[in-house]
C-alpha cells in the first residue's frame, strides 16, 4: 500500500489524493467497525518507497525539466531565426529598392545624353 500511494502522490494530482484519503479513511472505518470505533481522519507522516522506485521518479522528473528546458531553447532559437529572416528580408527588399532607383537613374541620365547629343549634332 506504501508504493501505490506514492506513486499515486507522486503521479496524480491533489483530487486523486483526496479521494484516495477518502477511501483509505473508509477502509480503515470499515475494518474498525466490529470493535466499535472508526477513522477520522488520515494522514501519512513518512512514506518509505524502494530505491528503484525513487530512482524511477527522480528520473522521471528530470526528464520532464530536461524536456522543459529543451522546448524553451527551441522556442528561443526559433524566435532567433524567424527575427534573422525578416531582417534579410528586409535587407533584401533595401536593396532591390536602391537597385531599381538606380537604374531609373541610369535610364534617365542615358535619355539626357542621348538628347544632348541629338541637340549637339543638329546645332553643329
Amino acid at each position: 500500500m506504501h508504493l501505490f500511494f506514492a506513486l499515486c502522490c507522486f503521479f496524480c494530482g491533489p483530487w486523486e489524493r483526496e479521494s484516495l484519503n477518502a477511501k483509505i479513511v473508509a477502509a480503515i472505518s470499515q475494518a474498525s467497525d466490529c470493535w466499535g470505533s472508526w477513522c477520522l481522519h488520515y494522514e501519512i507522516k513518512d512514506i518509505h518507497v524502494l530505491p528503484r522506485v525513487r530512482e524511477s521518479m527522480q528520473m522521471q522528473v528530470e526528464a520532464e525539466r530536461w524536456k522543459r528546458r529543451e522546448m524553451a531553447i527551441n522556442m528561443a532559437e526559433g524566435q532567433k531565426q524567424a527575427q534573422i529572416l525578416v531582417s534579410e528580408d528586409e535587407k533584401a527588399k533595401q536593396i532591390n529598392k536602391a537597385a531599381g532607383e538606380a537604374s531609373a537613374m541610369l535610364v534617365k541620365a542615358r535619355a539626357k545624353a542621348d538628347t544632348i547629343q541629338l541637340l549637339m549634332a543638329a546645332l553643329a
